[in-house]
């Protein structure tokens, strides 16, 4: 196919729910869209999304695929094969009637659950009932099996590099969980992406030579940018202040 007739490559790094359907998004518009994921796909929790982006023609996904370096001026992306292990080119209600249980306490709380007798025995002075609910194996095992992380906010600005490369959802805004609005933001980047795209009348087909600048797409770029910062940065603090 001529080139300066095919559609336009887009390349999404990460396969979660954003980038599923920021893929999907650019799908509709035109593109073509690679998702790279490190992860294997059965690791995935968007199930649904997920589905739905490998079914579109024009979207492929490489799960086990670590981007490890990005040129973004040449153009030039090196990605990690987890298969082959080399480098190439290129609280909460459950689906299963379960629930999830989530502790947050300052890491010095943590500290002191070093051993079995010291975690149980804060359990059951802070919270002897869901210890009753959990039960002493399961808090021990589950405790042991599964790592604590910090909470972090990231806050950034521009979101874009001129017509090359934007960040969206997690990777521009992660937000501590307490206003429930992380991922609602992250999939409202990409409908205000979509419609910015749209209103600049961004061409999938146009491919810009080499070190050319795509004006419209650097428009629509930089227009995010401007206008979605504001918003962000206040759920960020209201997650934060709640």
């Amino acid at each position: 196919m001529d080139k300066a007739l095919s559609p336009r490559r887009a390349v999404i790094v990460g396969g979660g729910p954003v980038g599923c359907l920021c893929a999907i998004s650019l799908a509709k518009q035109g593109w073509h869209v690679d998702i790279y994921e490190g992860r294997p796909d059965r690791a995935l929790l968007n199930e649904d999304l997920l589905k739905e982006a490998i079914s579109v023609p024009n979207i492929q996904v490489f799960f086990k695929h670590k981007v490890s370096s990005i040129d973004f001026d040449a153009r030039i992306m090196s990605v990690k094969d987890e298969e082959k292990g080399q480098d190439v080119p290129v609280e909460f209600d459950l689906c299963d009637k379960t629930f999830t249980c989530t502790l947050f306490a300052p890491t010095t709380e943590f500290d002191r659950l070093d051993t079995p007798q010291a975690t149980l025995g804060w359990f059951k002075t802070h919270f002897a009932d869901a210890l009753l609910l959990i039960g002493e194996d399961g808090l021990l095992r589950d405790l042991g099996n599964n790592p604590r992380s910090p909470l972090i906010t990231v806050k950034t600005n521009p979101y874009h590099y001129k017509d090359r490369a934007i960040i969206l959802g997690d990777a521009a805004h992660a937000m501590v969980p307490f206003y429930g609005q992380g991922l609602n933001c992250g999939l409202e980047d990409v409908r205000v992406l979509d419609v910015l795209l749209r209103k600049h009348e961004v061409d999938p087909e146009f491919h810009p030579a080499e070190d050319a600048v795509d004006f419209r797409l650097a428009r629509a770029l930089a227009a995010y940018s401007q206008d979605r910062h504001e918003d962000l940065i206040t759920i960020s603090d209201l997650a934060m202040d709640n």
